[in-house]
């Protein structure tokens, strides 16, 4: 083989390793998204269920408060592993989550 056919095949590879590498960077991000607003809409079912079973207040709720009236496992942050802040709170008015 010649230097332009091996330069070429080099070059295809290279191109080819960029995209997968590109590419399962992109689909493991959207999966930690996913499980995010995933861990985000549980907190957000137990505040509602806490509303409605009229333990918690109807006022912007830390999620220690949220532990303490509803006996619930920390919720893990898929980002950090780790649970997420006891002072995030979340919005009485629009059920927003917000994150400290």
């Amino acid at each position: 083989m010649n230097k332009r056919k091996i330069a070429l095949i080099i070059t295809i590879f290279g191109i080819l390793i960029i995209i997968i590498v590109a590419t399962t960077i992109n689909l493991k991000n959207t999966s930690l998204k996913e499980e995010y607003d995933f861990e985000v809409e549980r907190i957000i079912s137990a505040f509602k269920t806490c509303l409605k079973e009229e333990k918690c207040a109807y006022e912007n709720t830390t999620l220690k408060t949220l532990y303490e009236k509803m006996s619930l496992d920390n919720f893990i942050n898929p980002y950090t592993n780790e649970p997420f802040n006891e002072n995030s709170y979340i919005v009485i008015n629009s059920y927003e989550f917000i994150e400290n």
